[in-house]
């Protein structure tokens, strides 16, 4: 296909890319020809400073997804994910151990489909006490990213703090039932994506507890982002500050493994008909709502998203009797 062209040293190539890119005047519909010392680039307009060339390029194939950037062997194929967890300019994947060989060509076919994206790591599962991603980079650089959703931005860093970008519709069905004045606890605010988001929405008071420094960090940094002024930040283990924090008529409790354990400690900071939302990952809902039955009312129920083949992770809206 023949196109407009600048001829750019190597030396070069980056720092010019970026410049076109920046312009909005590269033409990403077909590759690049590079040679041992020179480059031509395809563009769409011209540009100062350039001598413009009319060359033939090779079209990009149109691919319906990464799939068909990657070249790998054929049997392998059926192995690459179908799915993948993009926070912000992030890709998060899980790889079977027979991609790891591939696993900086997979990288680079993400980056190359998703252009918008930066980065793509590997999900190595979630390790320590802060319950963080051990993540490693097959492509790009760099973890910060601002993530969009609902209407809002989250500053965070996955390798630092936990987060879900597939609780965006769980995060919106809670904030759709909170009532302008409650006062609200969110026990394990992570980044604080549940906190931002009523925030935004809700004339409330919001109280984000978590023991991750980088947590409370990235959660200040979305407050100033969002323009918002009504959450209020505790760094601290909930055991020692939940006793100082005023009876809520809402309670947020987003810690899957182990939030069924701090039921008690929530019910200290409850009152008849405070809501609670739980979540849980579990192979045994019945257990878990016979656990719950005498001390409140389970107004809602639902899978939230599968977590193994065994179990997945559920809600469980209650209210205090």
């Amino acid at each position: 296909m023949i196109s407009k062209a600048i001829k750019v040293d190597l030396k070069n190539f980056n720092k010019t890319l970026n410049l076109l890119k920046q312009k909005g005047i590269l033409n990403t519909k077909l590759k690049i020809i590079k040679g041992e010392e020179f480059a031509f680039i395809p563009i769409i307009d011209t540009i100062n400073d350039y001598e413009i060339y009319e060359m033939d390029f090779e079209a990009y194939k149109k691919v319906k997804d990464y799939k068909g950037l990657v070249n790998i062997p054929k049997d392998l194929m059926k192995l690459l994910p179908t799915s993948y967890d993009r926070i912000g300019e992030v890709i998060i994947l899980k790889l079977p151990e027979e991609l790891y060989p591939y696993a900086e060509t997979i990288g680079n076919a993400l980056l190359n489909f998703h252009k918008n994206m930066k980065t793509v790591a590997i999900d190595l599962g979630v390790k320590g006490e802060l319950r963080v991603r051990q993540l490693k980079v097959i492509s790009g650089n760099g973890f910060f990213t601002i993530h969009k959703e609902n209407g809002i931005r989250i500053a965070v860093n996955p390798a630092d703090v936990y987060f879900s970008p597939r609780l965006s519709g769980e995060r919106k069905r809670v904030m759709d039932k909170v009532y302008n004045g409650e006062i609200i606890i969110d026990m394990f605010c992570g980044a604080g994506p549940f906190s931002i988001l009523i925030a935004k929405n809700k004339n409330v008071d919001i109280y984000a507890i978590d023991k991750n420094p980088s947590a409370i960090e990235y959660l200040k940094m979305s407050i100033k982002l969002n323009k918002i002024n009504n959450i209020r930040p505790i760094l601290g283990n909930v055991m020692d500050v939940m006793e100082e924090l005023p009876f809520a008529d809402r309670i947020i409790m987003d810690l899957p493994f182990y939030s069924i354990n701090f039921i008690d400690l929530a019910l200290r900071r409850s009152k008849r008909g405070t809501i609670i939302h739980l979540y849980i990952i579990t192979d045994d809902v019945s257990s878990i709502l016979k656990s719950l039955e005498n001390r409140f009312f389970v107004i809602g129920q639902g899978v939230v998203h599968g977590y193994s083949p065994k179990e997945d992770m559920y809600f469980f809206d209650l209210e205090v009797k």
